[in-house]
């Protein structure tokens, strides 16, 4: 029987592989087969063919006014293709695997732009162009959606990381989400920030708080036993 997951990343894939065909021409089925087996590895919880999918929704209203649709949609397709939780360079592993699969096949300009985006979902930086704050605001949708979609998010996420303890997730979460709560903004492009920005920053400080909370009770629970060990 079919998993709603499965069911889910079948119908991404039926979606984005027509997109990707007619970007890349004769090649496009033996590349997209790569893609597939990419972002079908079994740790992918949440880097796979539907964040691609949810990305695409996120930014194909933009169509028009994005520098150069066929090199955003090629960083799309390949901007988490290299994604090792344990790795701390996966954006430029996947901008070298981007460069070095479609080198001749688009033209220079198409392929500078692709590898120029992967690389700024390293930092989801703010950009003079706005063609980079629309990019990395559709890579960062997902952090202002629905209190259900987002909560499956950050379980995904934690499945991702389920080779580390709590305490070290915790820690280094916290971090993450404290990092963009301290941001001015963490939508750049003015649209999704007036769509994003607010639900954004509830989603990740309620994320916060719990992990706080968590935190908290670990320490209570060895100051109790610290204290109680001093009375015997």
């Amino acid at each position: 029987m079919t998993t709603v997951s499965e069911k889910c990343r079948i119908d991404a894939a039926k979606e984005l592989w027509p997109v990707f065909w007619g970007l890349v021409g004769t090649k496009a089925a033996l590349l997209w087969d790569e893609l597939v087996k990419a972002y079908s590895e079994p740790h992918r919880a949440y880097h796979n063919l539907v964040h691609l999918q949810q990305m695409l929704h996120a930014i194909h209203p933009y169509k028009q006014v994005l520098q150069d649709w066929e090199g955003v949609l090629l960083a799309l397709f390949y901007h988490d293709v290299v994604y090792d939780p344990a790795a701390s360079d996966n954006e430029a592993q996947s901008a070298k695997w981007a460069c070095e699969r479609l080198d001749k096949l688009v033209p220079p300009t198409t392929l500078n732009l692709c590898e120029a985006l992967i690389l700024a979902t390293a930092t989801h930086q703010h950009h003079n162009e706005e063609t980079f704050n629309l990019f990395i605001g559709a890579d960062l949708a997902i952090l202002g959606s629905t209190c259900p979609e987002y909560l499956h998010y950050a379980q995904a996420i934690r499945r991702e990381y389920a080779r580390y303890p709590d305490k070290h997730y915790r820690d280094s979460r916290m971090t993450v989400l404290h990092r963009f709560l301290d941001r001015d903004r963490i939508f750049y492009a003015e649209s999704f920030f007036c769509r994003y920005e607010a639900i954004a920053r509830k989603n990740l400080s309620q994320e916060w708080a719990y992990w706080k909370t968590k935190s908290d009770a670990i320490h209570y629970k060895r100051q109790f036993l610290h204290n109680s060990r001093l009375n015997l």
